[in-house]
């Protein structure tokens, strides 16, 4: 009994070796005849796969369970193998290409803008303000009345002017008036002696006269003069003349001729198959054109290109697989 122990441990012991030398000696499962697919069924059999023969092969049943049914003697089970020989994959590729896009703006630039300005003389009177001047008088007055009757024996009355005071300032009768561009409060004066009223019983005679204003004044013409108009942007006629040098031409926003920005990268073009370059993304051709202002440039074969692979290649190998059916007793 003793013996039958220390062999199944022994079994065992082997059996934990064998396994650590194949899982050292293959890492991937089913590539090595010591490490292969562990198949369940018929039915998992791969295609493709085919019989490399089978053999019983002897283990205990504490091996087989671990030791969780009681037995010690050793049985034997068939195992089936079976080998696929996976072929070599060649390497599916294709290159697809791409394009810079290059930008750039437009600046529609503006349009001239002006007006025209005139400037004008004429010939104008110049005139002077011209006030009236008229004579006035002063003087005393004198009553013509009886001075005396006479002596006797002869009585006759003596008639004779005696003074009856004086008079202010009144208009001269004569209605003497003159001209005058000073503006002053007496334009001259000085004595005078002359009968300024009279009548049977009464009269007035001056001392002295005075020019005084009156009232009345007149615009008298006196010369000419230039007047000028300044810029001005009116057209005007006759009596206005035009200055030398006018009309001329003031801007007030000066023309800016259209451009465009230099072409500058700004993309790329999406990865593809064609090596001919896509259209451009705006549709629009021609350097001049305001709408044209995203275009394809450099690229395509040779310049952006890539190698894309789709099925890498692999290396023909071989597969393993066993198929272990129940145990027999």
């Amino acid at each position: 009994m003793r013996k039958k122990i220390t062999a199944a441990f022994a079994a065992l012991a082997l059996a934990v070796t064998s396994l650590f030398v194949a899982t050292s000696a293959s890492a991937i499962q089913g590539d090595d005849p010591s490490n292969p697919i562990i198949l369940t069924s018929l039915d998992d059999v791969p295609a493709g796969a085919v019989s490399t023969g089978s053999h019983m092969r002897q283990c205990s049943t504490v091996q087989t369970w671990a030791l969780t049914i009681p037995g010690d003697a050793l049985i034997e089970h068939p195992e089936y193998r079976y080998l696929r020989e996976v072929p070599a994959v060649e390497e599916v590729s294709h290159q697809e290409y791409q394009w810079s896009i290059a930008s750039r703006t437009y600046n529609p630039g503006q349009t001239e803008l002006t007006h025209q300005v005139y400037s004008y003389e004429q010939v104008v009177p110049t005139y002077q303000t011209q006030y009236q001047y008229q004579m006035q008088v002063q003087g005393y007055a004198e009553a013509y009345v009886i001075v005396d009757h006479g002596s006797w024996p002869s009585y006759v009355d003596h008639w004779g002017w005696v003074s009856a005071g004086t008079f202010g300032w009144e208009w001269w009768n004569g209605g003497t008036t003159q001209w005058s561009f000073s503006d002053v409060a007496v334009l001259y004066s000085g004595p005078h002696s002359a009968i300024q009223y009279q009548d049977s019983q009464y009269r007035k005679i001056t001392t002295a006269y005075q020019f005084v204003k009156n009232g009345n004044a007149q615009q008298v013409q006196v010369g000419t003069h230039m007047e000028y108009t300044g810029e001005t942007t009116s057209v005007l006629g006759s009596p206005w003349t035009l200055l030398g040098g006018y009309p001329h031409t003031v801007i007030d926003r000066p023309y800016i001729a259209p451009s465009f920005t230099p072409w500058v990268w700004s993309s790329y073009t999406p990865w593809q198959t064609l090596t001919t370059p896509p259209a451009d993304p705006d549709g629009q051709d021609g350097e001049a054109n305001p709408l044209n202002l995203r275009k394809i440039t450099e690229g395509g074969p040779g310049v952006y290109e890539q190698k894309v692979i789709t099925t890498p290649a692999a290396a023909a190998y071989n597969e393993y697989f066993v198929r272990r059916t129940s145990l027999a007793h």
